[in-house]
């Protein structure tokens, strides 16, 4: 064989047909040609130069072959003349090729081959292996089973690799477990260089004195980027991150893709202290320990200087005394795709997540907050914060004045699509606002089912202005008594449209409640039936305080006044003094007030003055009514089929319009619901109905109520007036 030499490069064998195998050796030299008969017999051949090193790339049809670095093996033992040309000629441990204070037998681009069996050397200085300034060198094992190349700590305090001087390291298929570092030393140590780790297993990592029992990055552009590896009772017991932390202050990066993290512990950080992008990974049982610092029961950090990204990771019985059960986070981050199962803040909030600036198409089941602490799922910091596509279930917060067994936001929030399942509060008590989502900011809420949840102070809570758009409420009640079971509102200007409200049970305004004076509020194609007031002290599906409020295209049925005899629950009720009650094409039918003498009701004007033109309704108290003005006295349900109660069992409608209604004498009649309401001036071409049809046509007739009619024909819809 020839050497393919060029001053200053280590020499590589080339075999003779140009894809052979690639050696390192001068025992090839018979099976090889020079570089020219190369060049006369390959399809082509590119060379290049980087960092003053030859790389010779040489395609064949579809084969490549690149010659660049030696390849070293090694074994525990070692074999025949120890000069790790071969399996049989291993050297005897990896400490003699790269150990510390050593010199090093490994060149720059080399790959150490790892045969099988366990390495139990000796560290210097409680370092093993050491690489400075050397780059793209790989350390392999066994990616298929890493538990066939082992490194053992043996209990002791061990650093496995320390990397410095701009080094360059990759290491695939290994196991290192049992360390018991007291002296600040991590099992990889990262200093202003370079890690990949790859299909590697770390067991019974323990740090009692430093940071990220595993992996610590330290100083400044540090890289590391971890795949497919395992990281189970990992720890740093007065540290940050029981697997992997960083340096904080600095600019170094890690990121981790399709990790498993369990049994990992720390005083910050149960598994990740300031990563950079977390992807596909798992986290169970992982723990921030202590009452004292910060929490994050799985991951920790306070970085503001990269947008942290946590994507399709689960994170299962995660724990923290302190903020963030699973996650505490600063507010670039982004969490997308993720589930969050039995996370527990047990002191504080958060019961998965503390902070964060956008949550994504991420499931939250099971969390809880600390007692009297909000946010039972997420608790966010960060203005403008987004929650989209997400689902919550059974997440829960408790104690005194709580708030919020799925969200609280102590900002602005703005929130869209997803569910929100049995969150709430566990024995309240004192004064509880929005028992599943809490809004201390500006709020922009779309398109979000809450069901089947106990409430105390609203499941939903606005503390200032917003909007609620297209949201169902229904199947929930009030655990203690409280007022407000859908919609809690405290102040500014808000606005609800298309949202449904139906069985709902509260002692007073079951679908939406003021608890202070509001200096707007506007409702539009709304749905409110079975909604049920216990007390008889306030409106059965709205009791409202506010300088103006509008009711518009409005549905309110099978609405019910169940407790005492105080005369002053209806359907929807005013209470502002000085405020003015508007309300525009609404529907009012079979909305009984249950105690005494059995009563229609309707409209309540308790305070302030109201008005009620171009609706429909079928019975009116005697006092504090609103001046009606162009409204229809219906006498037939005008539903194509009306609501029911068993008891207390309530069973909905279908409070779409019917094209024909009974005339009490056992024939049809049309309508009167249809066509009979009025073009409002936030009716336009594109403005939708409670059930996503056009409210306006072509003639700009309005229906009353929050549906328009439509007549279903084969293959297409017809409307008809």
């Amino acid at each position: 064989m020839r050497k393919c030499d060029t001053e200053g490069i280590r020499p590589h064998y080339i075999a003779d047909d140009g894809c052979a195998d690639v050696r390192g050796d001068a025992a090839a030299e018979d099976v090889a040609v020079g570089l020219l008969g190369l060049l006369e017999r390959s399809v082509f051949a590119i060379i290049t130069f980087m960092n003053l090193k030859l790389s010779l790339v040489v395609l064949c049809g579809t084969f490549a072959a690149v010659a660049f670095g030696n390849t070293i093996y090694v074994s525990p033992e070692g074999a025949g003349n120890k000069d790790g040309t071969s399996p049989d000629n291993a050297y005897a441990g990896l400490f003699c090729v790269m150990g510390k204070n050593q010199t090093c037998k490994a060149s720059e681009g080399d790959t150490i081959k790892l045969l099988p069996g366990t390495y139990t050397e000796t560290p210097v200085s409680s370092e093993l292996y050491a690489l400075k300034g050397l780059k793209d060198v790989i350390v392999e094992g066994d990616t298929a089973n890493p538990a066939n190349v082992v490194f053992d700590g043996k209990g002791s305090s061990v650093r496995f690799f320390g990397l410095g001087s701009q080094a360059g390291l990759t290491v695939r298929g290994a196991t290192f477990k049992n360390t018991n570092s007291g002296n600040n030393y991590e099992a990889f140590y990262v200093s202003d260089s370079t890690l990949h780790l790859e299909d590697c297993v770390f067991s019974a990592i323990t740090n009692t004195a430093a940071n990220g029992a595993a992996l610590y990055l330290a100083d400044h552009d540090s890289i590391a980027e971890i795949r497919r590896c395992s990281f189970t009772d990992c720890a740093s017991t007065t540290g940050s991150g029981g697997a992997i932390a960083r340096k904080e202050g600095t600019s170094n990066i890690y990121r981790v893709y399709d990790c498993g993290f369990t049994n990992c512990c720390a005083v910050n950080a149960g598994a990740l202290q300031g990563p950079g992008v977390v992807d596909g990974c798992s986290f169970s049982n992982c723990q921030k320990i202590g009452t004292s610092s910060n929490g994050g029961g799985a991951i920790w950090s306070d970085r503001t200087d990269y947008e942290i990204e946590i994507r399709g990771c689960t994170f299962i019985d995660c724990l923290s005394y302190k903020p963030g059960g699973a996650l505490w986070l600063p507010a670039c981050a982004h969490v997308t795709d993720c589930t969050f199962e039995n996370c527990v803040s047990t002191g504080e909030s958060g019961g998965a997540a503390y902070g964060g600036v956008a949550y994504t198409n991420c499931v939250f089941r099971n969390c809880t907050s600390g007692v009297s602490k909000p946010g039972g799922a997420l608790y966010l910091t960060a203005t403008g914060a987004e929650v989209i596509d997400c689902t919550f279930e059974n997440c829960m917060t408790s104690g005194s004045n709580p708030k919020s067994g799925a969200i609280y936001s102590n900002s602005s929030l703005t929130m869209k699509g997803g569910v929100v399942d049995n969150c709430g509060v566990n024995n309240p008590s004192g004064t509880p606002y929005g028992s599943a989502v809490y809004v201390s900011g500006s709020a922009t809420i779309e398109d979000i089912e809450f069901k089947n949840c106990t409430a105390s102070g609203g499941l939903l809570c606005l503390n200032t202005s917003g909007s609620i758009t297209r949201c169902q409420f229904h199947d929930c009640s009030v655990a203690d008594g409280s007022s407000g079971c859908a919609i809690r509102l405290r102040g500014g200007t808000v606005s609800v449209a298309g949202c449904s409200f139906v069985a709902l049970t509260a002692s007073r305004g079951a679908g939406i409640q003021t608890a202070a004076d509001l200096t707007k509020l506007d409702v539009r194609d709304c749905l409110f039936a079975g909604c049920v007031s216990t007390t008889g002290n306030g409106g059965a599906a709205m009791e409202v305080g506010a300088t103006t409020f509008n009711v518009d295209n409005c549905t309110f049925a099978n609405c019910r006044i169940t407790g005492n005899s105080n005369d002053y629950a209806d359907p929807l009720e005013a209470t502002k003094s000085g405020g003015t009650l508007t309300a525009n094409n609404c529907i009012f039918w079979g909305n009984w007030r249950t105690v005494g003498t059995p009563q229609l009701r309707s409209v309540y004007v308790r305070a302030g003055s109201g008005t009620l033109s171009h609706s429909a309704y079928d019975g009116m108290r005697s006092s504090n009514t609103p001046t009606i003005s162009e409204c229809e006295v219906i006498a037939a349900c005008p539903f194509v089929q009306d609501g029911s109660w068993e008891g207390d069992v309530f069973t909905p409608g279908d409070y779409t319009l019917a094209k024909k209604v009974a005339d009490g004498q056992g024939g049809r009649i049309d309508n009167p619901c249809l066509g009979a309401g009025v073009k409002l001036d936030w009716m336009t071409a594109d403005t939708k109905d409670l059930a996503g049809n056009p409210r306006l046509r072509e003639n700009e007739l309005v229906d009353l109520g929050c549906y328009e009619y439509f007549q279903q024909v084969t293959g297409f819809s017809v409307f008809v007036r």
